[in-house]
Parts: C-alpha cells; sequence; structure tokens
C-alpha cells in the first residue's frame, strides 16, 4: 500500500510539476495541493507571456530610443524644411510659422523672403502672384508687407501639418475656412493680434504692413498653442542651375542661380513685360 501511494505522488509531480499531498484518512478522501504548490504556480504564471506584456513592450520602446537617439547622435541635426544643417547644430523646438507676403512692383523690395525655409508662390487675381513665406529654422526680424489671405491657403499649407498663419484680413469664407475645426492652421493674423504687426512708415499702405517671427510666436504663445516641429515634406538632391514654372498660361517665373550659395534670381514674366525681382533665399532641387 505505501507503494502504491508513493507511485501516485511520483506520478503527480511528473505530470502536474508540483506536489500533493494526499489525505487517506476514513473520514475524508479529498486530494490537497501542497502549500508549495501556489507559490510554484504564480512563479509559472509570471513566465507567461501574458504577464510580461507591460516588461516586453516597456522593454522593447527603451530599445527604439536608444536607437533612435542613436541615430540621430550619427548625423548632423537637419532642419526639417530644408534638409540643410540646422544653426548652431540644433534644430529649434518650435511650429512652423506661415506668413503671406505681397508681390506687387510696389511691395517690392520685400523683406524676410531670405530667411524662409520654404517659399511658395500662388497665382492671384489679374495675373499676379503672392507669396507664402514658411519659417521654422530661422528667425525674421522683419517681415513685409504683409497681405491679406486667400482661400487656397490652408490647402497649400496641409502638407506642413499644424503650423502658425499670419496674414492681413481676407473675404469671410477664406477666413471660415482659416479657422475651421479642420483646419491645420493656428490664426495669427492681424485682425486677431493686432499687437503682433506695426506700420512701415517709408511706405505707403497697404503696401507697409510688418511682423516678425518673434512677434508671431509670442502670439501664439499667449493662447497657450503647443509649438511643434513640422515634418519633412520634401527630399533634396544636388543644387540646381535653374528652375521654371507656368502659374497661369499668361506668365512664367524663371529662378536663375547666382553666385552665393542658396541664392537665385527671380524674374515674373507676363506677356511681354518682364519684371525682375530681388534675389530672394531658394533651395531648388530636381
Amino acid at each position: 500500500m505505501r507503494r502504491a501511494r508513493r507511485s501516485q505522488r511520483q506520478w503527480t509531480e511528473k505530470y502536474h510539476g508540483a506536489p500533493v499531498h494526499h489525505d487517506h484518512s476514513p473520514a475524508t478522501s479529498v486530494t490537497t495541493a501542497h502549500p508549495h504548490h501556489h507559490k510554484a504556480k504564480r512563479a509559472q504564471l509570471k513566465k507567461h507571456p501574458a504577464h510580461r506584456k507591460g516588461a516586453v513592450h516597456a522593454k522593447r520602446g527603451a530599445h527604439k530610443a536608444r536607437h533612435k537617439a542613436a541615430l540621430v547622435a550619427k548625423g548632423p541635426a537637419l532642419c526639417p524644411l530644408t534638409g540643410t544643417l540646422a544653426p548652431g547644430g540644433k534644430v529649434p523646438r518650435r511650429a512652423a510659422v506661415a506668413v503671406k507676403v505681397e508681390n506687387l512692383p510696389q511691395a517690392r523690395p520685400q523683406w524676410g523672403l531670405d530667411k524662409a525655409d520654404i517659399v511658395f508662390e500662388e497665382p492671384v487675381e489679374g495675373g499676379i502672384t503672392r507669396f507664402i513665406a514658411v519659417y521654422q529654422c530661422q528667425a525674421a526680424a522683419r517681415i513685409e508687407p504683409v497681405r491679406s489671405g486667400r482661400l487656397v491657403d490652408p490647402q497649400i499649407l496641409e502638407p506642413l501639418g499644424r503650423i502658425l498663419f499670419g496674414y492681413s484680413g481676407a473675404i469671410q469664407p477664406a477666413i471660415n475656412e482659416i479657422d475651421s475645426k479642420t483646419s491645420l492652421l493656428e490664426d495669427v493674423g492681424a485682425d486677431k493680434f493686432g499687437n503682433a504687426y506695426w506700420r512701415d512708415p517709408d511706405r505707403y499702405a497697404p503696401h507697409n504692413l510688418v511682423t516678425s517671427t518673434a512677434a508671431l510666436y509670442a502670439a501664439a504663445g499667449s493662447v497657450g498653442y503647443k509649438q511643434k516641429p513640422p515634418t519633412a515634406i520634401f527630399s533634396y538632391g544636388r543644387p540646381a542651375r535653374a528652375a521654371h514654372r507656368l502659374p497661369s498660361s499668361t506668365s512664367t517665373t524663371p529662378w536663375t542661380s547666382r553666385a552665393g550659395p542658396g541664392t537665385a534670381t527671380r524674374a515674373f514674366i507676363t506677356g511681354p513685360t518682364r519684371t525682375p525681382a530681388p534675389p530672394c533665399r531658394a533651395t531648388m532641387s530636381r
């Protein structure tokens, strides 16, 4: 009888992984778990993937963070919108700010275009164009002349994500689009933040409205806007010698490289008339 009990215990240990205590007294025939069995079971459950899920994710997250830090450390800091070296070796932890700049002859020479990371040129009424100067890596102490927004501006700037938008007035449908819940633009226009803009006494209105990146960032900070650098939307190759675009069937805009890094001469041509513009910074790629 003693041998049979020992065999049963050995069988239980082999197939259940923990010793059990058998009570063969006449009053009962219940088999109860050995006290150490609970500890062994808990130890096994802790080793199960379901119980280690949080720890595994934490370990993977730490590994990714170290990997990302290693990648950043290996190469120089690059401006997200230009692909060039960041000033001082560090990308500013701030959002991009876009500003509408006039392009009529009365508006020239413009101020601040040479500090922009990206300059969009959009055709507007009467065969003329306007600029949207986007700043992030560099600051501009003077951006002039600031003019009105257009209905297409939110669509042009949408690839940049959430950014600030400085302008001077617009038609109501354009304002509604800029301030809509689905818009990615934070309105820091002159109608909302008049103290972020001032007039140039050496020019005639309306070609003399001035602002700066510092003033627009301060305006956004006053309403608790959370700054976040934009994501890259272009990939850059070797600098091009020239670029050519056709904003409409009646006008053309050639860009030609000049001596010196990152500079180009722009001309806006309507029919036989050639209107040269002052040189402005432009990163051109194939």
